[in-house]
């Protein structure tokens, strides 16, 4: 038989070749590891350990020694459980000094299974322990976003006591290098603690500059956990990249519902000329922008301009300019009870949203308007429900703060200085920052 042992990466799914490789499946490891493994696997013919003579049976399995797969002289598929990195390989070496025909994967180093591998000692061999105190970013662009990043990262490290500043090259002295341009990293020092930030990885060029970078940097910091899931998949050590979002000044006031009005109001109330106060009673002007065309309007716009609502009022038809506002609108509202004026059909041909009382022509339409609304409260649930949905899509980033995102550097900056106090405290609250590096780090469990 000839010999042939390949030794699988992480990127090659185990399940996957279980699936289309007609091998026997063989699970090396009578420990812990392989009790946890064992029981998510089915069709396991053996199980390897170099102490088979001893254990003879693992959970019903016949218990065999690595010399002994020479002798099934088949094709074998194994399945490495064992958690200590240096025993993995030396049976890495075993199994390749071994006359078979074998695909080898770790379980803790596989797309397949949730572990995740132990960051090396070494790498904060230097560092255990040190607090954060000193920070240089290097960035060397001027009058872009990254410095923008870098100058608001830096504003909000010195609001945490923690000296920082920017300059074009690393210091020696710093307990944290942040490089915010991978690629202008050289890896000139062996005892800096230096960080990398990781956007535009668009080739497999700049792929293979990362990977190289990241031999002596300690950290990749992502912008998503979309592109760091996509870097492990493409060779990245786990350990080696978590993310962080990124942030926003929280400046931008949301966008109002432009909501249209086109008809007059009659002395005669046909158009229940006040219902739209009470429809507005209380709506917060920051979300609701109104927009009226249409005569004897003065005192009602009056009213709503006292609560802080914004209006354009138009007291007169004017055909260019109403042609003009109908496709700005957001939605166009009638609340009346003798069929809608005119500009519903116009609002329908603009493609907007309707709210309007169900009665006359609106019910008539192959489309059915937009909302239909009896009762002011119904009108007032249909606004709040918008205003609901826009204030949910806002609150998904409003933790996206400067402030935020500097304290979820410095978590990340503590772990990797061997500092770890406190700085679990907040994992429960965002899925980024050391909650990434915690996870990756202690095979996916919290």
């Amino acid at each position: 038989m000839q010999t042939k042992v390949k030794i699988m990466s992480y990127e090659n799914d185990f399940r996957k070749y279980q699936e289309k490789e007609d091998r026997e499946l063989i699970l090396y490891g009578a420990g812990h590891d392989g009790a946890f493994i064992l029981a998510g696997l089915s069709n396991v013919r053996y199980v390897c350990d170099k102490n088979a003579q001893k254990i003879k049976e693992f959970h019903g399995i016949e218990v065999i020694s690595p010399e002994q797969l020479e002798e099934l002289r088949k094709p074998l598929l194994i399945l490495i459980a064992i958690e200590s990195a240096k025993v993995r390989n030396e049976v890495h070496k075993c199994l390749e000094s071994l006359d078979i025909d074998a695909f080898v994967f770790d379980a803790r180093n596989n797309i397949a299974f949730n572990y995740y591998q132990s960051k090396v000692k070494e790498d904060n061999a230097l560092f255990k322990g040190k607090k954060l105190k000193k920070v240089r970013i290097v960035c060397r662009d001027q009058g872009w976003i990254l410095r923008k990043y870098a100058d608001k990262l830096v504003e909000n490290l010195h609001n945490m006591n923690i000296e920082a500043d920017i300059d074009d090259y690393p210091d020696l002295n710093a307990d944290i290098n942040y490089y915010y341009t991978y690629a202008e990293y050289e890896p000139l020092y062996d005892h800096t603690c230096d960080v990398l930030y990781i956007t535009h990885i668009i080739s497999q060029d700049k792929l293979e500059q990362l990977k190289y970078a990241l031999k002596t940097a300690k950290m990749g910091i992502c912008m998503s956990k979309d592109v760091m899931d996509f870097l492990v998949m493409n060779g990245i050590p786990k350990h080696k990249v978590c993310y962080i979002n990124p942030a926003h000044d929280g400046m931008i006031k949301p966008k109002k519902y432009v909501i249209g009005i086109t008809h007059r109001n009659h002395e005669d109330n046909r158009k229940r000329n006040t219902c739209l106060l009470d429809i507005m009673q209380g709506m917060d002007p920051d979300y609701f922008k109104l927009v009226i065309m249409g005569d004897r309007w003065e005192q009602i716009v009056d009213s709503l301009k006292k609560q802080n609502f914004e209006v354009d009022y138009y007291p007169e038809f004017d055909l260019s300019i109403y042609t003009n506002l109908m496709p700005t609108l957001d939605l166009y509202m009638f609340y009346g009870w003798d069929e809608a004026g005119c500009g519903f059909m116009d609002a329908m041909y603009a493609g907007i949203d309707t709210i309007v009382t169900p009665v006359g022509y609106p019910l008539d339409t192959s489309v059915s308007p937009t909302y239909l609304c009896r009762t002011v409260d119904d009108f007032r649930d249909v606004l709040l429900n918008l205003k609901n949905q826009r204030e949910k899509v806002r609150s998904s980033v409003e933790k996206w703060s400067w402030e935020n995102y500097a304290k979820k550097h410095a978590e990340v900056w503590k772990y990797l200085l061997g500092d770890e106090e406190g700085i679990y405290a907040q994992k429960h609250n965002y899925m980024d920052g050391i909650y990434s590096v915690y996870w990756e780090q202690n095979e996916g469990r919290i």
